[in-house]
C-alpha cells in the first residue's frame, strides 16, 4: 500500500509530540537523563528530523495511520 506525502504530513501533525509535551502528558521528568529510554520502553520512537516522539502503535490509530507509523519507524 502506497503512503502519500500528505498522509505522512497529516500523521506527523496529528501524532507527534515534542519532548516537553510528551513528558507532561506521561508524567515524566523532562530533566531526567533516563527519560528517553523510558519513552522507548513505553513504545514511542523519536524522529530526529521533526524533533518529536511518536507512538509505535496505538489503539486509536486507523489501519492507515499504523502503516504510516510503521513506515516512519522503519525508515528513520
Amino acid at each position: 500500500m502506497k503512503i502519500t506525502t500528505a498522509e505522512l504530513l497529516d500523521y506527523k501533525k496529528n501524532w507527534g509530540q515534542d519532548q516537553e509535551e510528551i513528558c507532561n502528558c506521561l508524567g515524566y521528568d523532562i530533566d531526567d537523563e533516563g527519560t528517553d529510554e523510558e519513552l522507548m520502553a513505553d513504545g514511542y520512537f523519536w524522529l530526529e528530523t521533526n524533533q518529536q516522539w511518536f507512538p509505535e502503535t496505538s489503539s486509536m490509530y486507523t489501519p492507515k495511520e499504523q502503516l504510516v507509523a510503521d513506515y516512519i519507524y522503519n525508515n528513520r
